[in-house]
Order: C-alpha cells, then structure tokens, then sequence
C-alpha cells in the first residue's frame, strides 16, 4: 500500500522516467503533473489509502507487543549477529533490505537467505562469542562424536562397488534385414 502512495504522490508531483540509455542519447518520458477531475480522484484516493495505512501500522504494531509478529528488521540485525530459523542458528554474513544471508553450512562457500518474518530469535553479536554460543549443526544422532566447540562430527560411511559389465540386449544387427 505504501508504493502504491508512493506511485500516486509521483502521478501528483510529476515525473520523469529513463526509458533507455545510448552512448550519444537519453529516451526519456516526461509526465506532467495530474490536472483537473484526475488530480482529485488522486488525491481521495491517497487520503483513503492513508487512513488504511495507518490502522494497519496500528495493527502491526500491537502484534509486535504481544510477541505475534517479528519487529527484527535491517536496523536491528548486524552482520556477525546470530538468528534463529527453523529451530537453529545462524551467524549473519550480510544484512539486505527484506532478508538476511547466513551460512548454514560449516566451510561453505555460499550463502542462503533468510526473510526477516522468517527469524524467530535474534542474538546481537556483542551477546555471543564463537566459544560461548556455537551454531547448531544439523540435527543427527546423539551418539555422534564432537569438537570442542560442540559441532557434531559427521562421518560419511561409501561403500562403492564395481558392477559386472553389462551384455548387450538380444538385437539383430544392424542392417536391416534379418537373417
């Protein structure tokens, strides 16, 4: 609903818009300002949109305070903090504007995202240190040997075996006719 005021503030406003650029010229389409019975549809239909806006910031907010809705967002996630998704934790590499990049996995080279309305805990990263709070590996048996940070080891038992080669099927040669 917000770019939605946003668009209509611009139809109000006016604006310009770059189509395309060349190396020698610029295509650009100017709009004027709206006029007339236009410009005052705009403008009721911007103060309904506002009364709307309002309740549901208003809405927004009281599920906040009852714990319903997540208030983390890019101003209260750092890089280095840690979040919890789905039961685990995951020290932040990258703070984007509607998720998170974490590294799920130990060594990996990549990054996954994570929504901000997806995080269900947040510790800021002054709060933990790599001994005190380690991620949590993926779960697996509790048998299982550990480091001293508390990371299960895995061990990947592959049994590989050599097959029998393979006979080829019962065709008539090639040819086309059959003998």
């Amino acid at each position: 609903m917000q770019a939605e005021q946003r668009a209509d503030q611009r139809i109000l406003d006016g604006h310009r818009r770059v189509v395309a650029r060349s190396a020698v010229h610029e295509y650009v389409d100017e709009f004027a300002p709206a006029t007339g019975p236009y410009r005052e549809q705009v403008i009721a239909r911007m103060a309904q949109r506002a009364d709307e806006i309002a309740y549901w910031q208003g809405v927004y907010a009281q599920q906040q305070a009852a714990g319903i809705a997540s208030s983390d967002s890019r101003d209260t996630i750092a890089k280095g903090d840690l979040v919890k998704h789905r039961g685990s934790w995951y020290r932040v590499m990258r703070v984007n504007l509607k998720t998170v990049s974490v590294q799920m996995h130990a060594g990996a080279s990549w990054t996954n995202t994570i929504g901000y309305h997806e995080i269900t805990g947040h510790q800021p990263s002054a709060a933990n240190d790599a001994d005190t709070r380690p991620v949590t590996a993926p779960p697996g048996p509790a048998s299982l040997p550990t480091t001293g940070a508390g990371r299960a080891l895995f061990f990947l038992r592959v049994g590989w075996r050599r097959r029998a080669p393979r006979e080829p099927p019962n065709r008539p040669p090639r040819g086309g006719r059959n003998p």
